[in-house]
């Protein structure tokens, strides 16, 4: 084989993800995957349990879902955890902001 058919199926067998690629970069693809997939209200729930979730991104999207029926009040309480988090980082910028310079209003 000659030097070009080689880079040639190099670059060919790296973009198909094998060879080179990094273990996290495939499970974080596959993450993704089922992240796109689910409703946007179910994507705090998901990154906090995807651990739990074994498979291709399929079964695990299957299995994530059957949870979330399993379990109908936690979508909602992961959604309010996000939101206290936000409003408490919120707060904290807020009470640690720099108090504005006043000077003379100028008449």
């Amino acid at each position: 084989m000659d030097a070009l058919a080689a880079n040639v199926l190099a670059r060919f067998l790296e973009r198909e993800g094998y060879g080179t690629g990094r273990g996290w970069e495939h499970r974080k693809e596959r993450d993704e995957r089922v992240l796109v997939n689910l409703p946007p209200h179910l994507h705090t729930l998901w990154n906090k349990l995807k651990l739990q979730f074994k498979g291709t991104p399929e079964e695990r999207m299957k299995n994530f879902l059957e949870y979330v029926e399993e379990n109908p009040g936690e979508d909602m309480a992961g959604l309010q955890d996000a939101a206290d988090k936000a409003l408490n980082k919120l707060i904290r910028e807020y009470k640690n902001r720099p108090e504005p310079e006043y000077s003379e209003v100028p008449f």
